[in-house]
């Protein structure tokens, strides 16, 4: 198996979500079609100060603020915004003062533009941070997407993000399970 040197990323798909039920994730979820993803960290600056000058500056992430943008399945957008059913006739769902945005476990695949190298990508704890949002347009020529924002907290192997070429992982397990079974246990090494 060769190393991967050099990756274009081109596209996101195959985009998966694992709601945290009272504190266990439950099965794999299909987002529905991706149209961006985008990620970028929020950093706390440390600073050494030696006999009033500064000596070193240390930049640690606290977390991950992402964007995912697309057409997501109804029953995931729900859960999502935490539309509910509760104390509604059947077939209405509610969003207001007591509803609460999602977590979980987000799982993307990442391709070049042959589609050939794929990356899996994960973010094992997030929280969907933005309210109900849409946006409509009658007679446009593009159906909206839905924006929504979301923030990548540490998970128990104190990360934010993984990812893995699916040519360079050697575990079957962990290649199988990606989208439908990841959470931190999968991807951690237990040999000594």
């Amino acid at each position: 198996m060769a190393e991967i040197l050099e990756f274009d990323q081109y596209k996101v798909t195959n985009g998966h979500i694992r709601f945290d039920k009272n504190g266990t994730l439950g099965t794999a979820e299909e987002l529905g079609c991706t149209g961006s993803l985008s990620v970028e960290p929020e950093i706390q600056e440390v600073v050494k100060m030696c006999e009033g000058v500064e000596a070193k500056r240390y930049s640690k992430p606290i977390r991950l603020n992402g964007t995912l943008v697309g057409h997501i399945k109804v029953a995931v957008l729900r859960d999502i915004f935490g539309l509910t059913a509760d104390d509604l006739k059947d077939g209405v769902y509610g969003y207001g003062s007591k509803s609460v945005g999602g977590s979980g476990a987000l799982t993307f695949d990442v391709t070049d533009i042959t589609e050939e190298t794929v990356k899996y990508i994960a973010f094992p704890n997030v929280s969907f941070t933005g309210g109900l949002n849409f946006s409509l347009e009658n007679g446009g020529d593009e159906i909206a997407q839905i924006e929504i924002p979301f923030a990548a907290h540490l998970d128990k192997n104190k990360k934010f993000y993984y990812e893995g070429f699916a040519d360079e992982i050697t575990d079957e397990d962990v290649k199988s399970g990606w989208h439908e079974n990841f959470d931190e246990e999968l991807v951690k090494n237990t040999t000594p």
